[in-house]
Parts: C-alpha cells; structure tokens; sequence
C-alpha cells in the first residue's frame, strides 16, 4: 500500500503480525539491523482489493484487523541473500549471537531466502551493507519441522520449547528441530530440495560456542522488564500474555548466562 505521502507499506495479516513486531525489536536492541515493524489492532486502507490470503483478517471493504505495516524506506536497498554458512563474519560472536537470538525466538523458518543483504547510506554519509534476518513472524511459538508440531504466536507452546540441552565439547546444544517428521518426510520424498532445505534451517543453529551463547546472554541481560514490556505493548500484547512471554524469556537468558559459571543450566519448564 501507499500512503498519503508516497511511502510504501508491505501489511502482513494474521498471526505473524504480533510475533514480528515484538522480534524485530528485540533483535535490533541488542545492536543488529532488523526491519521496521509496526502493528495496529485495525486500521483502515482505502480501495483494499480482495486478498489471497488473509482475507479473514479483512472487515467489511477496507477495513484490516491485526496488521503489521513495514515501510520500504528510499534509499534502501534490498539485495542478495545470505547464507548462515557462508558469510564474512563466520565463527564470530555476532553472527552465532543472531543464531542464538533466533532460537530464542523459536524463529523455525530461518531460511536463508529470509536473510538478505541491504545497503543503507550510515551516519558518515557512505553506504555500508547491512546483514539482516528478515521475516522473522515464525515466532515465540513451538520449534518444528514439517508434520510435527509448530506454531507462531502461541504461549502455550512457546513453553515446551526447552531452549539449552546441554554442552557438548564447547558447543551448546539448543532445542531447535526443523527436519520434517511424520507425514512431513512425503514432502521430502517427493521433493528431496525441500528436505535438504529444512535439514540445513536446523544444521546452521549448531556449532556455537559457549563463550560466544554466554555473550549474547550479557546483552540481552541488560535489557529492563520495561523495555521488553515496551517491545510486547507495540504489538497491543495483553498483560497476562506480556508477562508470561517476559518470564520465559527471563529464563532462558539466564541459561545463557550461567553457560561458561559452572552452574547447572537446566532446561526451561515454564507453567
């Protein structure tokens, strides 16, 4: 859609629009680039045509409920994607801090067609290019691959995620299985591409070191209850909701940051 003064929107509908807003903040208040989210419980957007998807989201003719708006700034270049295993910053504590923010965020499509490159002019007036994970609404909800249970925007599930398994020589093992399961594995059979994509999701969250899993922990400590209250508010989160979403992710980024002290660092069982 097009504003009133000639800027571009892309309205995402359902229940992705709350999940995105709030993962997209925090993933840029911990200093990564994130894309622009804002969500509106219902807004009205003239001469709406009739949507393919989404439409149960639509009132009357041009009414739209639960929608998260992104402005395609000027001067923003969306480029080429990037791949989780094969970039200029491999090994480094940024890039395994991102993987580990996006388990956090029981992100289950973290595709690489989800990742892309943008070149952005940076406060010293030269462009600079910009590595961003995109289209982060598969969200704060339960890890999954095809055929097994996964959702976005679900408390409930959010929970029985177990975020941290344990170490294993230096690397933490993290709760995060995308591979197709069940009567997901027709999908593969049919289309091995489509297996080999959901095998790759899950492989690129591996190999993060301890040291580098305790660091993002350090940053995303810092972080108040109000300003992850504030993250849940822009989405029009409920109170209960907010706060049982804060809770859990208290939790897990106190495993974080017990990883490299010695202490236990117990899988997350939130009730």
């Amino acid at each position: 859609m097009t504003d009133g003064r000639g800027e571009t929107w892309i309205v995402k509908l359902g229940v992705e629009a709350q999940a995105e807003t709030v993962a997209t903040r925090l993933v840029w208040s911990v200093g990564y680039f994130a894309d622009e989210a804002y969500y509106l419980d219902r807004a009205e957007i003239k001469n709406l045509p009739t949507l393919s998807r989404g439409q149960t989201f639509v009132e009357g003719r041009n009414i739209v409920r639960g929608a998260r708006f992104e402005p395609k700034r000027k001067g923003i270049d969306r480029g080429a994607n990037w791949d989780w295993e094969e970039n200029p910053f491999l090994k480094s504590r940024e890039l395994d801090g991102l993987k580990v923010i996006m388990v956090l965020l029981a992100n289950y499509d973290n595709r690489v067609a989800n990742n892309k490159i943008l070149t952005a002019q940076n406060s010293q007036g030269t462009l600079e290019a910009r590595y961003v994970a995109t289209d982060v609404g598969a969200t704060f909800g339960k890890v999954g691959g095809m055929g097994s249970k996964r959702s976005k925007n679900s408390l409930a599930d959010y929970k029985e995620n177990k975020f941290i398994l344990g170490v294993e020589n230096g690397f933490v093992k993290f709760d995060f299985e995308t591979k197709p399961k069940g009567m997901g594995k027709f999908a593969s059979f049919f289309k091995p591409s489509y297996g080999k994509s959901q095998a790759k999701k899950e492989r690129a969250m591996k190999n993060i070191t301890v040291e580098n899993a305790h660091w993002i922990g350090s940053m995303l400590a810092q972080l108040s209850d109000g300003q992850l209250r504030d993250a849940f508010r822009a989405a029009n989160y409920d109170a209960q909701t907010m706060d049982g979403f804060i809770k859990v992710l208290r939790e897990r980024i106190g495993q974080l940051n017990r990883l490299n002290t010695g202490a236990p660092v117990a899988a997350s069982t939130s009730k």
